[in-house]
C-alpha cells in the first residue's frame, strides 16, 4: 500500500483500526496467560461466558462462548464443541475459530468439519442426537473459540454451572447468567467458595456469577472427586413445565409426586402374562422367594434397550410394550418389573438413583434434577429388597456398587422420599483365593487356584466370565502377572446369592516363575496377589487422601518344597493396622510343606493430605512384604 496517497485526516483511524487489530490478536496470546494458571495445568479456558434467558415456563434460550487455549497433546479433547440436543431442545446456531500461539486467527470451522449424528448407540431407540467437532492442530499451544445457541422448546430444567469442570484444567475469565421473567422463582446455592454470590438486577430478573483466576486442579493419587474441590453452583427449579406435563421441585415431596405421575397407568399385563405370574408363584409363601422368581422372570425374557423418548426420556414405556418387544430402558424395565410384582400381590416403589462410580450431589434440602437411573425398591416387614432391573446377571437383591451407598429418591402417591442404598464394605466386596502349588526338580512351578470373587470384585469378574473360553484364555495369559504362564485348565461358576459369587478355579504352570543362584533356588510365596507399584511420594501434597471403597483379599498359599531343599532363607511375617487398612502375611514350615497367607482390606475414608506420607509408606510395606522372596538350599 502506497501511503503517500494517503489523506492525513484518514491516518488517525487506521491507527486506531491497527491498534484495535493489534489488541484481538494478542487478546489471546498464549504469552499473555499469567505464570500462576499455567501451573499444573494442560489447558486454560481464556474466557466461559453461559447465558441462560427463560421466556416461560416451558420456553427458553441457553447460549455460550468459550475460548480455551491448549497447552499439552492430552487436552486436545478439550477443544472440542460438543453440544447435545433432542426434540426438546435444538441447536440455532453454532461457530469455531481456531487461533495459534501468538493469538492470531487461523480460520473459522466451515460447516462439514462438524459431525452431527445420532447421540446413541447400536442399542438405542430415542430422538437424542449430538453435534461436535474433532479437532487437530498441529502446532501446540493453539486456542480454540466455540460459540452456540440452544434453543428449548417443551420444556426445561435449569441447569447446574460448572466453569472448571476438568483436571489440569485452569479459568481466567467464566461467568454464567440466568435471565428470567419478573417473579419466575427458581433456586440456587454455591459450592466449594462461599463468596460465590451473584450480583441481581433489581427488578430480580437477571442473576450473574463470576469467577476469575482459578489454578488448575493438580491431578495426584488416591484424591477427592472433583465435584467436592471445584466452586460450582447449584440451580434448581421451582415450578416447572415439561412435554406437556406441570410439576414442582421446590422440595423432593413434590418433584416425587410429579414423577409419580408420569408412571400412572402403565403398568398393565397381558392376560396370558397375568396367568404366567400366578403359575410361577402359585404354592409360594416366603415373598422374598416370590420377588426371586419373578425377577429372574423378567431377566429371562427382556434386554436393556436405552429409549430417550417419551416426556424428554423421563416416562417409561407401559408394562404391556415391554412384555410385547421384550426390551425397555431402566424405566420400562423397572416399571415391567413393578407390574409382575403387582399381579403377584406385592408392592414395589420406582426409585431415582444418580447411578456411577461417583455418588453425585444430592441434598435432602435443596433439590435438583441430580438422577439419570430408576432401580427398584420393594419394601418387606423387616427389609428392603433392592432390584437393579437392567442387569440380566445379577442375582436378586443385588443393586451393584454404581447403585450403593447413595441417597435415592423413592417416588411414591405421596411424594418423593430420600432415601439410603445399601453400602458394600470388605464383608461383601471380597476375593478369596486358595492355591496348592510346588516346584518340580526342573525348577517350573505348577498351580491349581480356587477363587471366590464377591460383591464389587465379581463385578470386576463377570466382563471376562461372560467371555468365550478363548477370550478367557488370552486374557489369563496377559494378566495373571506371571511370565509366561501355560494354563492348561480353568473354569467359572456363578452363584446367585444375594451376595453374589463368582468362582473361579486355574491349572497353571511356569517355567520362568522360580529364580536359580547355583545350589539356590529364590521365589515369591505370594503368586496371584502382589502390589506392583505404589502413588509417588510428593513433597507437597495438595488433595485429601480418599480411599473410595473397602474390599477385602485374603490368598492362602501351600507351598510343596522340592526333594532335596530346605529352606536357607524365610522372610519375616508383617502387621499392619492403620486408619488406612489392615495387612497381615505370615509363613508356617512343616517338613517340605510351606504354608503363606496374606490378608489385606482397605479402610473407606478421607484424610488430611499430611497423611499422604503415611499412606504411602503403608502401601510400600505392602509392596516389600508382597516381593518377599524365600530361598531354598539343596
Amino acid at each position: 500500500m502506497n501511503t503517500r496517497n494517503i489523506p492525513f485526516a484518514v491516518w488517525p483511524f487506521l491507527i486506531l483500526l491497527l491498534i484495535a487489530v493489534g489488541e484481538a490478536a494478542a487478546k489471546y496470546d498464549v504469552a499473555s496467560i499469567p505464570a500462576p494458571l499455567r501451573e499444573n495445568a494442560v489447558a486454560v479456558v481464556r474466557e466461559n461466558h453461559s447465558r441462560f434467558e427463560v421466556s416461560n415456563e416451558s420456553r427458553a434460550k441457553l447460549t455460550e462462548r468459550k475460548v480455551i487455549t491448549i497447552l499439552e497433546r492430552k487436552a486436545e479433547g478439550m477443544a472440542d464443541l460438543i453440544v447435545p440436543y433432542d426434540s426438546y431442545k435444538r441447536v440455532r446456531s453454532y461457530k469455531v475459530t481456531l487461533y495459534d500461539a501468538q493469538g492470531k486467527k487461523i480460520r473459522d470451522l466451515k460447516k462439514d468439519e462438524f459431525t452431527d449424528r445420532s447421540n446413541s448407540g447400536s442399542s438405542h431407540y430415542d430422538d437424542a442426537r449430538i453435534l461436535f467437532t474433532d479437532i487437530y492442530v498441529s502446532q501446540l499451544p493453539f486456542t480454540v473459540e466455540m460459540e452456540y445457541e440452544l434453543e428449548f422448546r417443551n420444556g426445561f430444567f435449569f441447569f447446574s454451572w460448572y466453569p472448571q469442570d476438568k483436571l489440569e484444567l485452569s479459568v481466567e475469565k467464566a461467568s454464567h447468567t440466568v435471565v428470567v421473567p419478573r417473579g419466575m422463582e427458581f433456586r440456587h446455592r454455591a459450592r466449594n467458595r462461599e463468596d460465590l454470590q451473584p450480583t441481581v438486577s433489581a427488578d430480580n430478573t437477571t442473576w450473574v456469577w463470576q469467577l476469575e483466576s482459578l489454578p488448575a486442579i493438580k491431578n495426584e493419587a488416591y484424591m477427592p472427586p472433583l465435584e467436592q474441590l471445584v466452586p460450582h453452583v447449584l440451580l434448581g427449579s421451582s415450578r416447572f413445565h415439561y412435554g406437556g406435563t406441570n410439576g414442582n421441585m421446590s422440595t423432593w415431596q413434590d418433584y416425587g409426586k410429579w414423577a409419580y405421575e408420569l408412571t400412572e397407568g402403565r403398568q398393565t399385563l397381558p392376560a396370558p402374562t397375568r396367568a404366567r405370574v400366578q403359575e410361577l408363584v402359585a404354592g409360594v409363601e416366603d415373598t422374598t422367594e416370590k420377588v426371586r422368581i419373578l425377577y429372574e422372570f423378567m431377566q429371562s425374557r427382556t434386554r436393556y434397550v436405552s429409549i430417550q423418548l417419551g416426556i424428554g426420556g423421563f416416562q417409561p414405556f407401559d408394562a404391556a410394550m415391554v412384555d410385547r418387544t421384550g426390551y425397555g430402558d431402566c424405566k420400562a424395565l423397572v416399571n415391567y418389573t413393578m407390574a409382575l410384582l403387582k399381579e403377584a400381590g406385592i408392592n414395589s416403589i420406582y426409585t431415582l438413583v444418580f447411578s456411577g462410580p461417583f455418588r453425585g450431589d444430592v441434598f435432602p434440602d435443596f433439590p435438583t434434577k441430580a438422577f439419570n437411573h430408576v432401580i427398584l425398591a420393594v419394601p418387606l416387614q423387616q427389609d428392603t429388597l433392592w432390584l437393579e432391573c437392567t442387569s440380566n446377571h445379577h442375582p436378586t437383591a443385588y443393586l451393584g456398587s454404581s447403585n450403593s451407598g447413595r441417597l435415592v429418591l423413592m417416588i411414591t402417591a405421596e411424594g418423593g422420599k430420600l432415601v439410603p442404598t445399601p453400602a458394600y464394605n470388605h464383608a461383601q466386596n471380597q476375593i478369596s483365593r486358595h492355591l496348592q502349588a510346588r516346584i518340580l526338580s526342573t525348577g517350573a512351578l505348577e498351580f491349581t487356584s480356587s477363587s471366590r470373587h464377591t460383591g464389587a470384585r465379581y463385578e470386576d469378574l463377570l466382563g471376562l466370565f461372560l467371555q468365550g473360553a478363548g477370550q478367557q484364555k488370552r486374557y489369563l495369559q496377559q494378566n495373571l502377572g506371571i511370565n509366561n504362564p501355560e494354563i492348561s485348565d480353568f473354569s467359572y461358576n456363578l452363584q446367585k446369592t444375594r451376595v453374589p459369587v463368582l468362582e473361579e478355579v486355574l491349572n497353571v504352570s511356569s517355567s520362568q516363575y522360580v529364580s536359580r543362584a547355583g545350589n539356590r533356588i529364590l521365589f515369591q510365596p505370594n503368586i496371584l496377589s502382589r502390589r506392583n507399584s505404589v502413588p509417588p511420594v510428593m513433597a507437597n501434597r495438595t488433595h485429601a487422601v480418599h480411599i473410595s471403597e473397602s474390599a477385602l483379599y485374603s490368598d492362602t498359599v501351600h507351598w510343596e518344597l522340592p526333594a532335596g531343599y530346605t529352606i536357607a532363607h524365610l522372610p519375616e511375617g508383617l502387621l499392619l493396622d492403620n486408619e488406612f487398612g489392615f495387612f497381615q502375611a505370615n509363613y508356617h514350615q512343616e517338613g517340605n510343606q510351606l504354608t503363606y497367607q496374606r490378608t489385606y482390606f482397605s479402610r473407606k475414608g478421607t484424610h488430611p493430605a499430611e497423611k499422604y506420607a503415611d499412606f504411602v509408606d503403608f502401601l510400600n510395606a505392602i509392596l516389600n512384604a508382597d516381593r518377599a522372596q524365600v530361598v531354598l538350599a539343596r
